[in-house]
């Protein structure tokens, strides 16, 4: 963008376009995790539900953006973090990946379920990409 709109103005719209994914990022992540925290207890809660009749639902979520805030705010090192988040999505990679095939192979309709030549290619795909991952990783921490 520099070559376009100059330093300063290509910087700005650099950043002000990393802000509002984070922030995008920081909603989905929070509603995410309230809602599923809300189904696993059995409060069956959504965002269009008013405030006062699911307070865990929000309080779930204003306790995510708050918390993760707060973590951002206490580390100095925002690159140091930002590494180490994607060293821990690495190593979570192969335990989500290895649910989400198994949820395809069992619990899809039978027309669309994976099997076959299929399966063993999703299964082939999904290893290679695990192991890109964590050799990724463990090469990142050395």
């Amino acid at each position: 963008m520099i070559p376009h709109l100059g330093v300063v103005l290509g910087r700005l719209v650099f950043s002000l376009g990393v802000l509002g994914a984070s922030i995008v990022a920081a909603i989905v992540c929070s509603l995410a995790l309230a809602w599923a925290l809300g189904e696993a207890a059995g409060h069956r809660r959504t965002p269009e539900t008013k405030l006062f009749h699911a307070p865990l639902f929000y309080g779930v979520y204003a306790a995510c953006v708050l918390g993760g805030a707060a973590f951002v705010w206490a580390i100095p090192n925002l690159v140091w973090l930002t590494v180490w988040a994607q060293i821990v999505n690495a190593f979570l990679l192969p335990m989500v990946v290895i649910f989400l095939v198994l949820l395809a192979f069992s619990s899809l309709p039978h027309p669309q379920r994976l099997r076959g030549w299929y399966l063993g290619l999703v299964v082939i795909a999904a290893t290679l990409t695990c192991a890109g991952g964590i050799f990724g990783a463990i090469h990142g921490l050395l």
